[in-house]
């Protein structure tokens, strides 16, 4: 018997329905005495039967045949109809292919439109306004000592401060001259 799940249950079907030869009977035989799990298989599959066996079969009626005869027939008609409803005469041909390129241009012409409405809208969704990224660069500095500017307490203490001169160099200037 085959190591696979499924050709180890095809073989079991074929088993059950009498369609194995001599060889591969006694083959799945061997392995169903041998294996508790084919066993349960096997029974399972039997059980399976028995309850298909007990449906009932379904019954078709007395003109089923000439319905479905009779249904084809007409979806034949309909696409022979709807074919050559489609095709054109030799004298519509310039008017046909009038018509196509028509309708090569449109289509050209929307792909087109929709080719400029999307690359706008794609430039649109896309184009910043740079002044509020410029105001954070200009800030920067300032943004970057922020926590020693808490510190300090007060923007008096701090335009005091650079008022005095200390924080502009100009105090190292000016000692150097007073000595």
């Amino acid at each position: 018997m085959s190591t696979s799940d499924s050709q180890q249950t095809e073989d079991l079907v074929a088993y059950l329905d009498g369609e194995l030869n001599d060889d591969e009977a006694s083959r799945v035989e061997e392995t169903l005495t041998d294996q508790a799990s084919i066993r349960q298989d096997v029974e399972k599959l039997t059980r399976v039967w028995e309850l298909l066996d007990m449906l009932p079969e379904p019954k078709r009626s007395a003109n089923f045949t000439e319905r479905t005869l009779s249904a084809i027939q007409t979806q034949r008609a309909q696409a022979e109809a709807d074919e050559a409803d489609t095709r054109p005469l030799a004298t519509d041909q310039g008017h046909h292919w009038k018509t196509r390129a028509r309708k090569i241009a449109l289509r050209f012409a929307a792909f087109l439109g929709l080719i400029i409405v999307g690359s706008a809208g794609f430039n649109g969704a896309f184009r910043r306004d740079t002044g509020p990224m410029d105001q954070l660069l200009n800030d920067l500095p300032v943004i970057e000592r922020l926590d020693q500017y808490r510190e300090a307490g007060s923007l008096e203490f701090l335009e005091a401060l650079n008022d005095s001169r200390l924080l502009n160099g100009n105090a190292d200037a000016d000692n150097s001259d007073g000595n």
